[in-house]
């Protein structure tokens, strides 16, 4: 079994729920992974606070001195959640320059110098990740930079600060004023003593410039944000809402067209039945057009993103991709000579000479049928490969 030693910058709340998950979770890790993960060194500021924490693990050893986890060469990966945005940034290029990777939970800091930073671990060959640093646990950043890359991502539209949906959601549905709903929610620690970086929407902000510079491989930072809270929100305008059909949202929307990019948080009205429009509580929600989207998915959506398939152009030959409900075998397109047709919707793998165009179908991973593999589908060099998802073994190929 491999053994991965990591330090943490930081145990507030975010980096004590570290540890706790860790401790919760790591045989589940070992046995998934192979890998044992063990907390070495945390970095805190007062050591007379945090060595009398009864539940911090005894194998932890705290410090006060950055230089004691940088100069270990047994730490694989610093996990970064201190939330101070310059610190955070000199330590991290430290990591990166003695070859460890990091995870980071820092909002501010990706907002501020996602780019830079990305840029100086690819050049020393390491990881940096910081799904956590938008959207609580929705998993939208690694989405964004490996799932949806093939995509031209058009819009993003999400709910993305838990406080102020709270406050919203609260008001809707008990009538009571934006005061007492924000006293409550720092009774129940949603809201910070002072809830500035909340209500005004600095923090949503912060998570759309994240995302937009991912989406729209564009290196865009909070002050490209026009930004608008909740502040003045009342219950007649909850009420007058209401009256009409919408519920009021403190929405992050990212647009690319070809006037530019374009990046708001402000209140807005929902019609209901909108998916956002259902997100209550603290809970976070993110919606993410792209120019890939096709029809079935548009079956299930209330605010449009048709196209009907994708073209891909591989080895002088195009693949068109589509759901396979529609444009399928049966009901083809008028393909050229040497077309690839590639889509799914059946569950079982074929690779079909059609005459003028090829069907390929990769099966599916979940839910195989006529006795078919759990399986899926890679094209690399030119080359489509079927594998078994429960082996990772090949067992079809077929060529441009």
């Amino acid at each position: 079994m491999k053994n991965v030693s990591i330090a943490l910058l930081g145990c507030g709340t975010v980096g004590k729920g570290v540890v706790d998950l860790l401790a919760m979770n790591g045989p589940l890790i070992e046995e998934q992974l192979n890998t044992k993960i063990n907390i070495k060194r945390v970095l805190i500021r007062d050591l007379n606070k945090y060595e009398k924490m009864e539940d911090l693990p005894d194998s932890i050893q705290l410090t006060t001195d950055f230089n004691d986890i940088i100069n270990d060469d047994e730490i694989d990966i610093v996990v970064e959640v201190m939330g101070s945005a310059d610190f955070a940034k000199d330590c991290i290029e430290q990591c990166f320059l003695r070859g460890k990777s990091v995870i980071s939970a820092n909002k501010d800091l990706i907002a501020d110098y996602g780019i830079p930073l990305l840029k100086l671990s690819q050049q020393h060959n390491v990881d940096f990740q910081f799904e956590a640093s938008v959207a609580g646990g929705i998993p939208i950043v690694r989405p964004m930079y490996s799932s949806l890359n093939s995509n031209r991502i058009e819009e993003i539209i999400g709910i993305m600060n838990g406080t102020t949906n709270f406050i919203l959601s609260n008001m809707t549905a008990y009538g009571s004023s934006y005061e007492d709903v924000l006293k409550e929610a720092q009774e129940k620690g949603y809201a910070e003593a002072d809830p500035t970086n909340d209500v005004s929407g600095y923090d949503a902000a912060r998570k759309i410039a994240i995302l937009a510079t991912l989406g729209f491989h564009s290196a865009v930072t909070f002050n490209d944000v026009h930004v608008e809270g909740i502040e003045n929100i009342s219950k007649e305008d909850i009420e007058h809402a209401t009256e009409m059909g919408y519920v009021i949202k403190l929405l992050a929307i990212a647009r690319q067209d070809e006037d530019g990019i374009s990046l708001n948080v402000h209140p807005a009205f929902i019609r209901k039945g909108h998916p956002l429009a259902n997100v209550d509580g603290a809970y976070n929600a993110v919606c993410v057009r792209g120019n890939c989207d096709c029809e079935v998915d548009q079956m299930v959506l209330q605010f449009p993103i048709l196209a009907d398939y994708a073209v891909l152009a591989e080895c002088g030959r195009r693949i068109y991709l589509t759901h396979g409900h529609v444009i399928n075998k049966d009901h083809p397109l008028p393909f050229a000579e040497g077309d690839i047709l590639l889509h799914g919707h059946t569950h079982v793998p074929v690779c079909e000479d059609c005459g003028t165009f090829r069907y390929l179908n990769p099966g599916s991973v979940s839910i195989p049928k006529n006795g078919s593999r759990h399986s899926y589908m890679t094209l690399e060099n030119g080359q489509f490969t079927w594998k078994d998802v429960t082996t990772g073994e090949p067992w079809q190929n077929w060529s441009l």
